[in-house]
């Protein structure tokens, strides 16, 4: 046999219907003998049953679940006969005698392993069909454009439009991976695409090891076909965001050296920074909505917890449920899909009709939004609801009882108690997300930034200010003799995060001291209940030990007059504590 073509599709019926008109109308007359092979990952949109209703000549392979790229145009090679096969994309259309004219090809240079044609947009417009393989300077440009000129060279991997016009094939590193003709004898040398690439960079990777093995790699300019570039994953831009930077590091640690590597995770880094500030100014001018930047800074968040490990895993299909052709289902990368939450953000709420809203917006990373609310009388439950999440409602005891409460009420793995004063920033949820799927680790402290008069207090005693909140179901516990400043027992070891939560604790001095009076009373029944019963010297030496500790041993001197009057106000509600443990 002469030629196999291999179109694996997800979900794009009528362009799949018009490519394989194409393909046909493309052989035809032309003597071949061939065979066309379609993979369908699971569409739903009815892609299967009209290939075997309007091509019952096709050999159609319908897969239950999604396989991902690389494994099914693998499940499709090992069927195939072809002395060369295609791998084609269903966004395209091929244009006259191009696979006729791709074989010819083939046949006439034996160096050649591995052949692309050139690629053209609907309108006729020119189109890159083929790359240098990456670069330091592509990575860069990804996310410093810079000058038109500089995009189109070399530097950021392009081949001049001057060979594609010159109609004669030329030399590359690989082409796009829309359309690709490879001989049967390369894929039994070097082997088919590797799976671990789920989506992205397998085409990348094949030209890689193709030409390691000493084949040819080849754009055919007289081969033309148009190409539709995507259409149906342009609702998924941040998703594809996050599976292109997953492959591409994936691509770097399994052919680019040490050095590399780290390079480019700088670049990267640097990049999603720059990305990040343009994302939050185009809100600021509403051009992006809170929830479509929520969205984007979070799919930045996990392409920089990439950067900082050595290796990055594929994700296993169980948690892609539509990725096939290089498609993506809104939220496959960010939240599981099926079954019992595996991360909950749980709210405990009297009267915060003022933070809600801001609050469970900031955690919208999470699977599952709960808030626990203790009998608001103002709109704290409406507002909730309108957020998204699940509320409930349950008298208020304590903290403690309270948080035991929700662990218990709450289905998921996985809870992470925020409070409604607190937001939750993209970059810990990617995180959260990171340690929750590795170790047997079942609690984990996490920093605060807390902001108090409008200020980050990074001194006297304020930071890093952790927090045991994320906890798994089952393994830990709160003691209910410790009402406020709650205490957890875990059942298992500990650790500790590194991005923090935000905290707008104190807005006004006002709220401050009526929220140390109140902790001022809950400290002195502690001294009561431990059988301290304070003397005249303890009102004296213990607030001046907290100032001292607070301004000189923890720094408050470094946070100026903030840090000054902070430490003032915690020594002299150290003294009321201790005043009122006396009058009990």
């Amino acid at each position: 046999m002469d030629l196999s073509i291999v179109i694996v599709n997800w979900n794009v019926k009528e362009l799949l219907a018009a490519c394989l008109a194409s393909v046909y109308a493309s052989l035809e007359g032309t003597g071949l003998v061939y065979e066309v092979l379609v993979v369908d990952n699971a569409s739903c949109d009815g892609s299967a049953e009209m290939v075997r209703e309007r091509f019952p000549q096709v050999h159609l392979l319908a897969n239950a679940d999604n396989r991902g790229f690389a494994a099914a145009n693998n499940q499709a090679l090992a069927e195939t006969s072809g002395r060369c096969v295609v791998l084609l994309n269903p966004d395209t259309i091929l244009r006259g005698d191009a696979l006729g004219t791709l074989l010819r090809f083939m046949d006439s240079t034996p160096s050649a392993g591995m052949a692309g044609p050139r690629l053209v947009y609907p309108d006729g417009r020119f189109q890159h069909s083929a790359f240098h393989f990456p670069s330091l300077a592509q990575a860069f440009f990804d996310f410093f454009p810079l000058h038109h000129r500089l995009l189109e060279s070399r530097l950021n991997g392009r081949y001049p439009r001057s060979l594609y016009a010159s109609g004669h094939p030329f030399a590359i590193d690989h082409p796009l991976g829309a359309c690709m003709m490879v001989r049967r004898q390369v894929v039994e040398q070097v082997g088919d695409m590797d799976e671990q690439f789920f989506i992205y960079c397998e085409e990348v990777d094949w030209a890689m090891r193709i030409k390691r093995a000493g084949w040819d790699v080849y754009c055919v300019p007289a081969a033309e076909v148009v190409h539709y570039v995507g259409q149906s994953t342009r609702q998924f831009r941040d998703e594809m965001f996050v599976a292109l930077w997953r492959s591409r590091f994936r691509l770097f640690a399994k052919h680019y050296g040490p050095s590399y590597n780290w390079a480019v995770r700088r670049i990267v880094r640097l990049g999603l920074w720059h990305e990040a500030e343009q994302a939050r100014r185009q809100a600021q001018a509403g051009f992006l909505s809170p929830k479509e930047l929520a969205r984007r800074l979070a799919a930045y968040a996990q392409v920089r917890e990439m950067t900082h490990t050595s290796h990055q895993s594929p994700v296993p299909s169980s948690q892609l449920s539509a990725t096939g052709n290089r498609k993506l289902e809104t939220g496959d990368l960010l939240r599981p899909a099926q079954g019992e939450p595996r991360l909950a953000v749980v709210v405990l709420t009297k009267n915060e009709e003022g933070n809600i809203r801001a609050c469970l917006q900031s955690v919208g990373w999470a699977d599952k939004l709960y808030v626990l609310d203790s009998l608001s009388t103002d709109r704290t439950v409406e507002l909730a609801r309108q957020a998204g999440a699940e509320v409930r409602q349950r008298p208020f005891a304590n903290y403690a009882d309270q948080r035991n409460a929700a662990l218990e009420m709450f289905a998921a793995e996985w809870i992470f108690f925020v409070d409604a004063d607190e937001r939750g920033m993209p970059e810990l949820g990617a995180e959260l997300r990171r340690v929750i799927s590795a170790g047997s680790t079942v609690g984990w402290w996490v920093p605060r930034h807390n902001y108090i008069w409008g200020r980050w207090i990074r001194h006297a005693g304020w930071y890093p200010d952790y927090q045991l909140r994320l906890l798994k179901r089952g393994f830990a516990r709160y003691d209910p003799t410790r009402e406020v400043h709650e205490v957890v027992i875990l059942d298992g070891p500990e650790g500790h995060l590194q991005n923090p939560l935000i905290h707008y604790n104190y807005a006004t001095v006002r709220q401050f001291l009526r929220r140390q009076d109140f902790y001022a009373d809950y400290e002195a029944s502690i001294l009561v209940k431990q059988g301290l019963r304070p003397r005249l010297h303890n009102l004296v030496l213990q607030p001046l030990r907290e100032f001292l500790r607070r301004y000189v041993s923890l720094q408050g001197y470094k946070d100026g007059g903030h840090g000054l009057l902070l430490s003032l106000l915690m020594a002299y509600y150290t003294f009321v504590a201790y005043w009122r443990a006396r009058r009990i």
